[in-house]
């Protein structure tokens, strides 16, 4: 009788490792693999109402300020969960079923919401709580504190292989990226299809390449490596925020947006601001911050705090160069591009050229000085005035002080990065007047305004791609008035 007790323990075992098993397959057993857990919490986040699943709930706890309590959504009692397990019959009494609940929080799979309640009975008295009221042991599933923003997008599960060196786990990222890229963008790399990317296996082999992120330590790369290791995981959490999110349509939903995508970097949560304003641009304030908004940057402090670890993998000095490598999953922002440490110049500096030639529109009046004696116009000097320079918002509003401290220093830094034409001519002549470097003269510089930003997401449907994938290989070259280099990424009006 024990043998065939046994043969039968072992066949339930089986049965919990297949994903497709029927509900009424699953029954407790002494140790349950892994696999038959999670299927287990794949059930119970199903549709109460129309798949049986586990009724998620808000949970409120009282703060310190009044009518103003914390809130804690898709959670579940420890005692509910307990019920539903009974009720489904996956568990054949209510001692497995706290088993099965210890087991899930041993493999973090699920957790409290205060991180200290343990799943055992001493938490759990039906009689004094109920199974709808107050618990001690209120917990949420790991994909839940996925979906909520409490753990990054690559935690859907906790990464247990083994841990690569930080250098190969950024290379066969960055592999991914290029797969993944070079099937779902277009050309030149400026639209996304965010609907096929969401069901093809590539994203899922890439989300699994992204969890090893959790036992990745950047800190261990050279500063360019680092460099590089961090714009090509900020480009990717944009795309999967997007994905798996949706578009922001609004101001106050993009700001949520930046803040709550985030990645497990290390055992750190590297949110897409902490990424930009705390390691990118060397630990400095969002454009969004109060000081910054009332023309005080120094008021307002960067992301990481003095003691905060991840301070460690701030690019210092920053590059502001960096502002045209990020993208942001709108019409107005850089193309994608995948960047590899030992290149990372070249590659800033050909981002950088393809940005602000396609992006800066210059107003100017030139004329020749002529030679009172011959009456021919003479080459010598040709005096300019520049009426008005229109730039990325990038540039002229909200990241302006990462370009220099006035708009002359802005001006110069656009300069260098234009095409070889009479405008770039005109705001050299102006940058050298505003200097003095040509005799008396005009002492002001010429104003830099910002242009309006599309937001409008550069999403795109599946047809609408192209298969060859984005041109990542363009490189800087010089333009003549009339004519760009063939091949060259075109940005197009903003």
């Amino acid at each position: 009788e024990e043998e065939e007790e046994e043969e039968e323990r072992i066949g339930k075992t089986d049965a919990t490792v297949t994903t497709t098993t029927k509900q009424s397959d699953i029954k407790f057993t002494d140790e349950i693999p892994y696999e038959g857990l999670v299927h287990i919490i794949n059930m119970a986040r199903k549709d109460p109402e129309t798949e049986g699943g586990l009724k998620l709930v808000e949970t409120k706890r009282k703060t310190i300020i009044p009518f103003c309590p914390q809130k804690y959504p898709r959670t579940f009692s420890a005692e509910r969960f307990i019920q539903w397990l009974l009720m489904k019959d996956i568990c054949a009494d209510r001692k497995a079923a706290l088993d099965v609940g210890e087991m899930m929080v041993q493999e973090e799979l699920m957790h409290s919401i205060d991180r200290t309640d343990a799943f055992t009975s001493a938490n759990i008295d039906p009689v004094k709580f109920g199974v709808n009221g107050y618990q001690k042991g209120i917990f949420r599933f790991q994909k839940d504190e996925v979906e909520v923003g409490v753990a990054g997008l690559n935690s859907e599960f906790i990464f247990r292989g083994e841990a690569r060196d930080a250098t190969t786990v950024a290379n066969d990222l960055r592999k991914r990226i290029l797969d993944l890229y070079g099937s779902f963008l277009n050309a030149d790399g400026t639209r996304v299809d965010y609907e096929g990317m969401k069901e093809s296996e590539k994203f899922e082999e890439y989300k699994t390449v992204a969890a090893e992120l959790q036992r990745c330590d950047p800190r261990l790369l050279n500063r360019n490596d680092r460099m590089a290791f961090f714009i090509n995981v900020y480009n990717a959490l944009i795309v999967h925020a997007t994905i798996v999110k949706g578009v922001p349509d609004n101001a106050l939903k993009r700001l949520k947006f930046f803040d709550e995508a985030k990645y497990d970097i290390g055992g750190l949560q590297y949110s897409a601001n902490d990424i930009e304003h705390g390691v990118l641009r060397s630990n400095r304030p969002s454009p969004a911050a109060i000081g910054v908004l009332l023309g005080k940057p120094e008021l307002s402090r960067g992301p990481f705090k003095n003691g905060d670890a991840r301070r460690e993998c701030c690019i210092t000095p920053m590059d502001p160069r960096i502002h045209f490598a990020l993208v942001c999953g709108a019409k107005s922002c850089p193309p994608i591009r995948v960047f590899k440490g030992e290149e990372i110049d070249e590659q800033l500096e050909d981002a950088t050229f393809a940005f602000i030639e396609g992006d800066v529109e210059v107003d100017y009046r030139c004329s020749f000085i002529v030679n009172r004696a011959s009456g021919k116009s003479t080459d010598v000097e040709k005096p300019c005035i520049v009426d008005e320079i229109r730039a990325s918002k990038i540039i002229a509003e909200w990241y302006k002080t990462d370009f220099g401290k006035s708009n002359w220093e802005r001006i110069q830094f656009i300069t260098k990065y234009l095409k070889e034409d009479e405008a770039k001519e005109a705001l050299t002549y102006v940058l050298s007047r505003a200097h003095g470097k040509t005799g008396a003269g005009e002492k002001t510089i010429a104003v830099l305004k910002a242009k309006p930003y599309d937001w409008t997401s550069n999403g795109v449907k599946s047809s609408a791609t192209r298969p060859s994938g984005p041109d990542f290989n363009a490189v800087k070259s010089v333009y003549n008035k009339n004519a760009r280099r063939e091949g060259s990424v075109d940005l197009g009006k903003r």
